[in-house]
């Protein structure tokens, strides 16, 4: 066999891999500490049997325990370039650190700080959203698992000697909260396909999305109302455009001089933001 048909197999065969997608490295902007993400990313996600792999609870919080020069075994990043990669990381709000004792010696903890980490990975998903996949919509488990993996504390913190001994991320889960049914609904599905997002809408809102976009929402009509939106220059983290203009059968006509005529309060208040005109309601 040559060193060519015996290459294609290799590569063909090898698990010698690590799955780095690059919106990390745009979220770290810098192409070291987005790798390091893609694997500080890799420990939060479940393994294949749906549980976590964080092993270490401290303070309440599931950490990965794992020292700088222990990088280069997973993703061959060097002591000091790991050192670099977690200020990155640490700079930007992503990761939060704090040194414990692990297998007897102190060692630096790291985590994702869920609210900057998903901020960061939204506004880059936006960034991309004339090339957004359509395949980001097809499956949520992974970005709900990750959510509430970051969101779950728990009171118990393991002792040293219930720990593995070898391992490199520790951590327990508590017993699984059953999923809120209304995070799957069709109404809130509706919103992820017309966003081209796995993220959720605000939980306060949710119902209020259920009541209007019901249980067979017009994905057509639905999506009509957020192009109309992000034409008019509205605020993007508003859902007046899935709520109001839903609701009365789509976007508010424009008038006469081509400036769209915002509906509701929601829609007045933006109108008034963007013409920089004086609100007498004081909102």
């Amino acid at each position: 066999m040559g060193d060519f048909e015996k290459f294609i197999k290799w590569e063909a065969a090898t698990r010698d891999t690590v799955d780095f997608k690059t919106i990390y490295v745009d979220m770290a902007g810098d192409l070291v500490a987005g790798l390091m993400l893609s694997q500080i990313v890799f420990w939060h996600l479940p393994d294949k049997a749906g549980k976590t792999k964080l092993r270490v609870v401290r303070d309440g919080k599931a950490w990965i325990a794992k020292a700088h020069n222990q990088w280069y075994e997973e993703v061959r990043i060097t002591e000091g370039q790991a050192k670099r990669a977690v200020g990155i990381l640490k700079g930007k709000g992503i990761i939060e650190t704090a040194v414990y004792r692990f297998n007897g010696t102190p060692m630096v903890h790291l985590r994702i700080v869920g609210d900057c980490f998903f901020k960061a990975w939204n506004d880059e998903l936006d960034s991309r959203e004339s090339t957004r996949p359509t395949e980001l919509v097809e499956d949520v488990e992974t970005i709900q698992f990750l959510t509430e993996t970051l969101s779950e504390t728990t009171s118990e913190t393991l002792s040293e000697e219930r720990q593995p001994p070898a391992a490199s991320a520790a951590g327990t889960r508590k017993r699984a909260k059953p999923r809120d049914p209304r995070r799957t609904s069709p109404a809130i599905r509706a919103i992820q396909t017309v966003k081209e997002t796995k993220a959720v809408p605000p939980k306060e809102i949710w119902d209020s999305l259920i009541k209007v976009l019901g249980s067979e929402p017009d994905i057509g009509l639905l999506r009509r109302c957020r192009t109309e939106w992000a034409i008019r220059g509205y605020n993007r983290n508003s859902y007046a455009w899935a709520l109001e203009w839903y609701e009365q059968g789509g976007p508010p006509k424009r008038n006469g001089g081509g400036v769209a005529e915002p509906a509701g309060m929601a829609g007045i208040r933006e109108y008034r933001r963007q013409h920089n005109m004086v609100d007498t309601h004081g909102k």
